[in-house]
C-alpha cells in the first residue's frame, strides 16, 4: 500500500513539475482580423460612409464624440490598435459598444477603422 502511494506520489509530481517547466504561450481570443501587410489601404471613403450610416449617431459628426467617445484623439479605454478597434467593432464592449460583427464585413469593419485612422490625423 505505501509502495503504490509514492509511487502515485512520484507520478503526481513529475507531472506537476513537467508543467510547470513547459512554457505555454497564453490562448488567444481570435477576433476574426488578420493584418495584411501587403495589402492596399481599404478606402477611407467606404470606411466614411458606414461610419456616418452607423456609427455618427453615438459618436457625433467626424468622430468628435457625443454618446459614444471621441474618437479623433489618442486616448482609448479598450485600446487603439487596429486588432483592438476591430475587437471593439467586432464584438463591442460593456456600457454601450453595440456588437457590429453581425452587420458589417470584416472589409468593412477595415473601412471603418481606416476612416477613424484619418480622422484621428487632423
Amino acid at each position: 500500500m505505501i509502495d503504490r502511494c509514492i509511487l502515485l506520489f512520484t507520478i503526481f509530481l513529475a507531472l506537476v513539475l513537467t508543467n510547470a517547466c513547459t512554457k505555454e504561450e497564453p490562448p488567444t481570443q481570435r477576433t476574426g482580423y488578420q493584418p495584411q501587410a501587403n495589402a492596399e489601404a481599404p478606402p477611407v471613403m467606404e470606411g466614411e460612409k458606414i461610419f456616418k450610416q452607423n456609427c455618427q449617431a453615438c459618436h457625433g459628426e467626424g468622430g468628435k464624440g457625443d454618446i459614444g467617445p471621441d474618437l479623433t484623439d489618442k486616448v482609448w479605454k479598450y485600446g487603439s490598435t487596429d486588432e483592438l478597434l476591430f475587437q471593439t467593432i467586432s464584438q463591442g464592449r460593456p456600457g454601450g459598444m453595440p456588437n457590429w460583427g453581425n452587420q458589417l464585413s470584416e472589409k468593412q469593419i477595415r473601412e471603418v477603422i481606416a476612416f477613424i485612422r484619418r480622422i484621428g490625423e487632423k
